[in-house]
């Protein structure tokens, strides 16, 4: 009897045990507890994982949570992750209110802006037309210039920042930039080095580097001519000082023509830094 009684109890025991087990391992997974763990996670930087414990939520309710997603979108912004973007784009954007869908769509035009891409900005332009309206002022201000630039519309693109200054401050620099903007003829600079050792170098406001060529190859002209003078041509000398000034000139020539597409690039990319800093403060 008594270890019929010691059986029924341990039994019991066991019984409670694994129900309360049960019980706790099912509810440490409920939603719930899993967005608040991703809360957690999120609110104290471990952003992988948090990202691991909003997409288990999302699809362990499977509904569109816009505190979630927000919080996701958050995420991606700050990794530059164009593939998160682009799931959330294609898997909730349709269904969210307007203010969460414009931060969607503001990073991915954002990733988009930082590759520097013309082709699939413009498109993405396109497909998001429909809802234009219902976005921020200054969104649309700032994907309009976005394209300008990539495209290389300057005047438009001054036209459009010109516009957005008038009524918010963080377009100024840009329009600052823009209504200064000045490119070079990479072909100017190459026909002034032809007529003047260094002058495509002073074209591109590179005087030191104008010294600097423009006294490598005289020096070595002039070694030219009074080696010629000197010792005739039948000497090594005349060819040795010709040679080095026709290859220093025709290094010169190319390092102008050069240097004018390095200071387009640098103008370009210090607008596009300037339109970077709008996307993080819009943001």
């Amino acid at each position: 009897m008594k270890k019929f009684i010691c059986l029924s109890l341990l039994t019991y025991l066991s019984f409670s045990i694994f129900s309360q087990t049960q019980t706790i391992t099912s509810d440490a997974y409920s939603p719930e507890n899993t967005k608040a763990f991703a809360n957690d996670l999120f609110d104290n930087g471990f952003w992988d994982e948090a990202e691991s414990e909003y997409k288990r939520y999302l699809f362990s309710t499977n509904q569109n949570d816009e505190a979630t997603i927000f919080a996701l979108t958050t995420i991606y912004n700050e990794q530059n992750n164009k593939t998160g973007i682009m799931w959330l784009e294609n898997n909730f954007a349709d269904s969210l209110r307007i203010p969460v869908r414009e931060k969607i769509d503001l990073t991915y035009s954002k990733l988009l802006f930082l590759e520097r891409n013309p082709t699939d900005l413009a498109a993405f332009t396109q497909s998001i037309n429909q809802n234009m309206d219902s976005y921020s002022k200054q969104f649309q201000f700032l994907l309009t210039l976005s394209s300008d630039v990539l495209q290389q519309n300057i005047t438009q693109a001054t036209e459009t920042a010109k516009n957005a200054s008038q009524t918010y401050d963080i377009f100024s620099p840009t329009y600052t930039l823009l209504s200064e903007y000045k490119t070079k003829s990479p072909g100017t600079a190459l026909f002034l080095s032809i007529i003047c050792p260094g002058a495509g170098k002073i074209y591109t406001g590179s005087i030191p580097a104008f010294t600097t060529s423009f006294l490598t190859i005289s020096t070595f002209v002039a070694g030219t001519i009074y080696s010629v003078n000197e010792y005739g041509w039948q000497n090594w000398r005349p060819y040795i000082f010709g040679g080095c000034a026709l290859i220093l000139y025709i290094v010169d020539i190319y390092g102008s023509y050069q240097g004018a597409l390095r200071y387009n690039d640098a103008q370009n990319r210090k607008l596009c830094e300037e339109i970077d800093k709008i996307y993080e403060a819009l943001y």
